[in-house]
Parts: C-alpha cells; structure tokens; sequence
C-alpha cells in the first residue's frame, strides 16, 4: 500500500523559495481552510513565510542543511490535523540539483476526531495564547505539561462557541529530543 497513500509534493530552491507544488498540495491546502494558497501566491515566495514559530523554523532549516550537506534525504514523521481529523503524515526530504530540494508529505493514517474548534481557522479568538507542538501536536499546558489536544479541549472547555485561544507553534523537548531527521 506504500504507493498508494496520498502525497502532496511540493520543491524549495537553493534559497528555499518554493518553486513547485503539485495538484495534491493545492487541494490539501484548500480542504484545510487555506484556499488563498494557490500556486501564484506560493511559488517563488519563502517557504519561512509559511511556517511558523522560530523552534520549528530552526528544525527545519537544520533538516535542510543536513539534506543538502551530508545525507540527501531525510524523514520526519508529523501530524497536521483538522478540525476533526487526526492526521499522521511523514514528509521526506530529498537533495536535487542545486541545492533544490524535493519535499513529500506523506499521509500515512488518518482519524476521525472530535470536533476541535481549537484547530478551525475560522474561530473567534481570545487574547489568551496556548502553545501547540508543530510535529506531534500536543499543547502545553501548565501545571499539566505537554499535553495531547483532545485532552486539552477537556481541561480548558474548548468546545462549542467559545472563544479560542490564539496558537503558537514550537516543539516540546519528547519531539526535540526524538524527531531527529533519520534516512529512508
């Protein structure tokens, strides 16, 4: 079945401008709520300016380097949830010419979930903040810790119309200390 999961590619240039993104990308973005993003508004644009949090930008400018410099390949499992849908995806990194390099995000298992309004880009928003894990998407909550989303939906009665807390993205030290980019 390796073949037959859905993959959205995508390819960054030696400066990481975003240089292709193939049909599959442009539908998962408009299927996540981010129609905007169409291949005149990415391409030739910094992938950075996409991503956000300085922790994950610097995990993934180390992934980068390591696929240019060293290995030319790379593998990062992550999740990119919805709303109500668990998502474990992986993306592989692969050296091209000139430093190019062409990215694959791989869905490999996808949940239904609850629903999270958390994770609806539509929600009204607080001015409240809560930190989420760019790779495995758990949340940080104190006295708690890092915490599993649907878990955090309970603690802080995140469900129905109520206001959401604004999310920033980093990565908690379980995803530091073990999503080290590692061959194919």
């Amino acid at each position: 079945m390796g073949d037959q999961l859905p993959r959205c590619r995508y390819s960054i240039d030696k400066h990481d401008l975003i240089e292709m993104v193939d049909e599959t990308w442009l539908a998962f973005a408009r299927e996540n709520g981010a129609a905007r993003l169409t291949r005149d508004r990415v391409i030739g644009k910094s992938l950075w300016s996409f991503i956000q949090g300085n922790a994950t930008r610097q995990f993934y400018e180390a992934i980068f380097e390591n696929v240019r410099q060293q290995s030319g390949i790379a593998v990062v499992p992550f999740r990119c949830d919805s709303p109500n849908l668990l998502r474990e995806m992986r993306l592989i990194g692969k050296a091209g010419d000139d430093d190019a390099i062409h990215l694959e995000g791989i869905l490999c298992r996808v949940q239904l979930t609850r629903y999270l309004h958390l994770l609806d880009a539509r929600a009204r928003r607080s001015r409240e903040k809560l930190t989420i894990c760019s790779l495995c998407k758990r949340t940080l909550v104190e006295p708690m810790g890092w915490i599993e989303m649907s878990e955090t939906a309970v603690q802080l009665r995140l469900y129905g119309d109520r206001l959401q807390p604004k999310v920033t993205y980093s990565l908690c030290p379980a995803c530091v200390l073990h999503a080290h980019p590692s061959p194919c």
